[in-house]
């Protein structure tokens, strides 16, 4: 799988089963359960990639649990016994919140969906949030500092008679408020386990092995898994060097001007954003010039085709030529040119820098790069931060310019 695809267990089993019998009067059931799980996880993605940008420069929908109910409902219980649980709700259907309800109060009566108590407290504090909001006439503030954003829940009632009464102290009973992220991640991962332990009671119950083929696939499916991996920054943390780095990533996500650009510079944490961000810390100061990343035109654009970034240093331009090993030109083609060959254009021009050199990122070559080949200005690397280092080092201080793999 490439970064954008996903595999979500229980979206996977579910197409599995409409594939085995595409004529079966249970297919298209299947298959719409099957795909409205994914466009849910999918919109997860997305709302974290907006989130994460955010915040990088300076919520979720339950039913997904809905759905995940009913497949509980008609393929984790035995027919025979469906009747001891509880009927359909006229206004919420089979919600997973009813269904929860009836596990915890009958622990013993249904062992094989026993699991689906363990998801308590994350949904709890999820429907809470939501009841308040769309029932209760609470508003939701989002509270920025320096570390990490926070959220919290005011009645609109209140909030008015705070403002109106003490606009310049706290209200005696305020929002608690709540770090964001670590919310958002916390309920993300509660309703991926939940849809994983339903494929398994399925495949379980129904001998079933999945060749995992249904995969989700998406943009913003890079955020998901920044999200499932996000650790919340503490003041400690937040040391003077750690702000600065801070900073400068900054700089380039605003030059990317959103989260899917920024992916193809590897943010947040591949190859060439930790270049970026380590030569940037080395020179101090985030480039006076950086181009527009080129990838090829392919579905994922993994791979960086060319981008440049310029610095300039004891009045001297320094230029830097970023590469992925695959799109690297060892020999002059029909009207282009080799590597080398635009290397030394950009040293000799009258308007451009006088120092440059090309970093090679060789961590996953197609081909070894030919020791005939090398050349003076050409730095081959596969850790970012030993690439940065050496380029700083070539551009610098007259030192060497060529490092190997």
């Amino acid at each position: 799988m490439t970064k954008h695809d996903f595999l979500l267990p229980l979206t996977d089993i579910l197409l599995d089963m409409v594939e085995q019998d595409t004529e079966s009067e249970h297919a298209l059931w299947y298959s719409q359960r099957a795909c409205a799980l994914a466009h849910d996880v999918l919109n997860m993605a997305t709302m974290a990639g907006q989130l994460l940008w955010l915040i990088g420069v300076a919520p979720l929908r339950s039913s997904a649990c809905d759905v995940i109910a009913e497949v509980i409902l008609k393929l984790c219980v035995d027919p025979k016994k469906r009747g001891q649980l509880p009927p359909e709700d006229p206004l919420e259907g089979n919600s997973f919140r009813s269904l929860l309800n009836w596990v915890i109060k009958n622990p013993t009566r249904m062992s094989g969906i026993s699991f689906v108590a363990e998801h308590r407290d994350w949904f709890s504090d999820l429907v809470g949030i939501r009841d308040k909001l769309v029932h209760l006439g609470y508003d939701m503030t989002v509270y920025t500092n320096p570390v990490a954003p926070l959220f919290g829940l005011m009645s609109t009632g209140a909030a008015t008679l705070h403002f109106l009464r003490r606009p310049r102290e706290q209200f005696p009973e305020g929002p608690r408020v709540v770090p964001l992220l670590p919310f958002l991640k916390r309920i993300t991962q509660g309703i991926l386990t939940l849809s994983n332990q339903v494929a398994e009671t399925i495949a379980q119950e129904r001998k079933h092995t999945s060749l995992k083929r249904n995969i989700l696939n998406g943009v913003y499916i890079p955020a998901l898994r920044q999200l499932l991996s996000y650790e919340e920054p503490s003041k400690a943390d937040m040391t003077p060097e750690a702000e600065k780095r801070n900073e400068i990533a900054a700089w380039y996500l605003q030059d990317a001007r959103d989260y899917l650009s920024a992916i193809q510079i590897g943010y947040p944490d591949g190859f060439w954003f930790q270049f970026a961000i380590h030569i940037s810390e080395l020179y101090g100061r985030p480039p006076t010039y950086a181009s527009t990343p080129r990838c090829p035109p392919r579905r994922d654009g993994e791979e960086l085709a060319q981008w440049r970034l310029g610095f300039t240093h004891e009045e001297k331009d320094h230029m830097i030529t970023l590469k992925d090993a695959a799109h690297v030109k060892l020999d002059s083609t029909e009207g282009s040119m080799a590597d080398v060959e635009v290397l030394q254009r950009l040293r000799t021009s009258p308007y451009g820098p006088t120092v440059a050199v090309l970093v090679v990122n060789t961590s996953a070559p197609a081909t070894p790069f030919p020791l005939d080949k090398m050349f003076d200005g050409l730095i081959l690397e596969s850790d970012p931060i030993k690439a940065a280092d050496a380029a700083f080092m070539a551009l610098t201080s007259g030192g060497p310019s060529q490092a190997g793999p």
